[in-house]
């Protein structure tokens, strides 16, 4: 998040600018999918002990087939953009040929 930051603020600064185009909803706002994976990567054996190790840290149950989402990027992202989300949707994303 360290080296992260910076660059996120501006880009969803930018996403907050009101605009007048025909593209832009009734808020002046363009409309937009923001889509994050706050477990930051693909499972795979090192990400797998890391995500065990955070979860151990933690004192909760590591996740068996999905890594486990890390928290400051997605509260850092809904918090850059409140007043211009109206949903927040949770999904989860499969690959195919990732055990």
């Amino acid at each position: 998040m360290e080296t992260d930051e910076s660059r996120m603020k501006h880009r969803l600064d930018q996403l907050k600018q009101v605009h007048s185009g025909p593209m832009s909803g009734p808020s002046g706002l363009d409309p937009m999918w923001l889509l994050i994976f706050p477990e930051g990567t693909n499972a795979s054996g090192n990400t797998r002990a890391k995500s065990a190790a955070f979860a151990a840290k933690m004192g909760i149950e590591d996740m068996k087939h999905t890594l486990l989402p890390r928290s400051t990027g997605t509260f850092f992202c809904l918090n850059e953009l409140k007043g211009t989300v109206d949903y927040v949707y949770d999904c989860t994303m499969a690959y195919e040929g990732v055990p």
